[in-house]
């Protein structure tokens, strides 16, 4: 009996501790890669949602990228086609999330508002200045 009891009391305390500590972590700690958004891309793992692939992508890895042609100027542009060519997704990172889709406007070029990029050249143009290039 003096064995039964001794058991029964090793698991409840060994319980106990567990829910203790659950309950703390629960409050001050978050998984990694659990920072998901609407689309369910996860950042932290690299992922940004794409509108004209329709999919989460790194833009890093399947994207142009562009460098900034000013010294002081530190943001890349991405820049991703869809299968037929005929518009873009531009990825201004890491300044924002948010993309912006061009069309093309005539061979080799895209543009929309004050965005102009050639596709030949391989410059983006903002309000008639090119900003970014191909290196």
């Amino acid at each position: 009996m003096k064995k039964i009891s001794t058991l029964i009391l090793g698991v409840l305390m060994l319980f106990s501790c567990g829910n203790a500590n659950k309950n703390k972590n629960d409050k001050t700690q978050e998984m990694v890669g659990n920072d998901k958004d609407k689309h369910g891309c996860i950042a932290s793992a690299g992922y940004t949602w794409s509108e004209i692939n329709q999919d989460c992508i790194r833009v890093f890895e399947i994207g142009e990228r562009l460098n900034a042609v000013e010294e002081n100027e530190t943001n890349s542009v991405f820049v991703i086609f869809n299968d037929e060519d005929s518009k873009l997704e531009l990825f201004f990172l890491p300044e924002s999330n948010a993309s912006k889709i061009l069309p093309i406007m005539e061979d080799g070029k895209y543009g929309s508002e004050n965005y102009i990029f050639d596709k030949n050249e391989g410059t983006l143009a903002i309000d008639g200045a090119v900003k970014y290039k191909r290196l």
